[in-house]
């Protein structure tokens, strides 16, 4: 009787060790995997500075005439927030109108903006005409406002690359305002490709306070990464 209590009871520690030990693994191997997971998380976080360390932010190659429509600090600025500034002073002909439909903000150096990235704004149209070496007029609007019309523009680029930078005074509800903005893309026979629009807010009238506060900038993608040719 007594050997078989022995034989028991070492059948049943025997067993406690093995679910001790299983549960122990277990614990080891979720730990193991939210090591990994943070590894990768800061490994994606070295990527990224890498790649903001490569990114111009300085010393543009482009037109004088375009950084006396908006400073190289506020356009490094941008570019370091994921604008692009294609530089050159060879552009490509952009002549056209370009149906870019909806834009969508991917940065804001307003705080309180943060929560609005992912915002959508819709029925984006570009005409750009009359060019001539690195000077050309646009026309644009959106969501059915009118933006700037038949505004005298900066282009720098090279190959189908552009970047167009332009300064407009403009009207919104009560408030007036002057705001640079810059376009960059790249251009073919069918329309602009990887489409984007940065804007800085230069000064205002703004007695409702409606619209981008002064030294602001936003930076808007092309949902479609492409702009149709009309």
């Amino acid at each position: 009787m007594k050997k078989t209590i022995h034989t028991l009871c070492a059948v049943v520690f025997a067993l406690l060790t093995i679910i001790g030990c299983s549960k122990s693994d277990d614990n080891n191997k979720e730990e193991e995997k939210q090591e990994k997971k943070e590894e990768k998380k800061e490994e994606k976080k070295e990527e990224k500075k890498e790649e903001k360390k490569l990114i111009k932010t300085s010393n543009f190659n482009i037109p004088k005439e375009a950084k006396d429509i908006i400073s190289e600090e506020i356009m490094g600025q941008m570019a370091a927030n994921g604008m692009t500034i294609n530089e050159g002073m060879n552009p490509p002909d952009i002549q056209g109108i370009f149906n870019a439909k909806t834009f969508e903000l991917v940065y804001s150096n307003l705080e309180e903006e943060n929560k609005g990235i992912g915002l959508i704004s819709l029925d984006y149209y570009f005409k750009f005409y009359d060019q001539k070496n690195i000077k050309i007029k646009t026309s644009f609007t959106s969501g059915g406002d009118n933006i700037a019309s038949e505004q005298e523009s900066i282009i720098s680029g090279s190959g189908n690359k552009f970047t167009v930078y332009m300064r407009v005074s403009g009207t919104k509800r009560e408030a007036t305002y002057k705001i640079a903005i810059v376009i960059s893309g790249e251009i073919n026979s069918e329309g602009i490709r990887n489409c984007m629009v940065g804007l800085y807010m230069l000064e205002k009238n703004d007695p409702n306070n409606e619209i981008l506060a002064v030294k602001r900038i936003r930076i808007w993608v092309n949902q479609d990464k492409f702009a149709v040719r009309e």
